[in-house]
C-alpha cells in the first residue's frame, strides 16, 4: 500500500538479502526479478538506464536484465558508490587488513570504477593515513609497517 499523494510514481527496487531483486510498481505488483548467483552477500543495488543492475557487496558487479554477469571489478564493495558524468563510478570499499596490538584493522578506499567494470585505481585509502592511526592508537615508537614501506607515506 502506498500514499498516491505522497508518494513520487514510478518503480521501485527491493531486495531482502536472499539471490533475488525485485522491480516492482507502486501497486506492489511485480515486473521482473533478477537473480544473483555469485556472491552470498550484498547490500546496495542500483539499477541503470539500460536495465542492468550495479551490485555492491562481497565484490562489484554488473548484472544485465536477464541476470547474466556482465563484468565483475574484483574489489570488496560496501555501502555505497556515486555515479560520474562518463557513467563510470566511485565506490567505498575495504581493501587490507593489518594486526595492531592483537585487533584487526580494515582500510577502506575510494577505487574508480570505470563503466565496463576495469578497475581505475584508489582514489583514496585511509591506508595512506596509518602514521596518524600510529600517533593514535599505540606508543611512538610503534609502527604499523617496516621502516621501507613506511617511507612511502611519510
Amino acid at each position: 500500500y502506498h500514499n498516491s499523494k505522497k508518494s513520487s510514481p514510478g518503480y521501485n527496487v527491493y531486495h531482502n538479502n536472499t539471490n533475488t531483486v525485485y522491480l516492482m510498481d507502486m501497486a506492489g505488483e511485480i515486473k521482473h526479478t533478477w537473480t544473483i548467483k555469485n556472491v552470498e552477500r550484498f547490500r546496495v543495488v542500483t539499477p541503470i538506464k539500460d536495465g542492468n543492475l550495479i551490485v555492491v557487496g562481497d565484490t562489484i558487479f554488473q548484472l544485465d536484465w536477464d541476470s547474466t554477469l556482465m563484468w565483475d571489478a574484483s574489489v570488496y564493495g560496501h555501502h555505497d558508490f556515486a555515479f560520474l558524468p562518463d557513467e563510470s563510478f566511485y565506490a567505498l570499499t575495504t581493501d587490507s587488513s593489518r594486526d595492531l596490538n592483537g585487533y584487526s584493522l580494515l582500510f577502506d578506499s575510494i577505487v574508480h570504477i570505470s563503466k565496463e567494470g576495469d578497475n581505475l585505481g584508489v582514489v583514496w585509502s585511509s591506508y595512506a593515513h596509518k602514521n596518524e592511526l600510529d600517533k593514535f592508537y599505540s606508543p611512538p615508537s610503534f609502527s604499523l609497517l617496516p621502516d621501507e614501506e613506511r617511507k612511502e607515506y611519510e
